[in-house]
């Protein structure tokens, strides 16, 4: 089994690549589920629902990444590439900036945050 290191990760929002800027990426994709118990029932029942996901990102925050992220920051879906190995393998779909958050800390560098709403599917 060959492992990776995460720092060739690389990663594109609304067709830049803003991987300069990334540090973190956290890649949820989830099948919804459905209780179908009733009453009488001694065991839990399910069937399957949609598939759904988010990426949580970060890193070192920069005034040129700011402007990336807050064109992005819209009611139109963007496109997102993430690759966790240098391209061999890649998410590719559409997502909306749900959230930004630049932080400063009196000790730190300028940090961000960004939680990205996956809409579509996920090829």
């Amino acid at each position: 089994m060959a492992f990776v290191h995460g720092s060739t990760a690389t990663f594109s929002l609304g067709g830049t690549d803003i991987s300069a800027y990334v540090d973190s990426v956290s890649y949820s994709h989830a099948l919804d589920t459905a209780s179908t118990d009733a009453f009488a029932d001694t065991d839990h029942t399910f069937i399957a629902g949609l598939l759904g996901g988010t990426l949580n990102i970060g890193g070192p925050w920069a005034a040129a990444l700011d402007a990336i992220i807050r064109a992005a920051q819209t009611t139109t879906a963007v496109a997102f590439v993430y690759s966790p190995d240098a391209g061999t393998t890649t998410y590719t779909g559409s997502c909306f900036v749900s959230t930004y958050n630049p932080s400063s800390g009196v000790t730190d560098a300028d940090r961000w945050t960004a939680t990205l709403q996956i809409t579509g599917a996920v090829t």
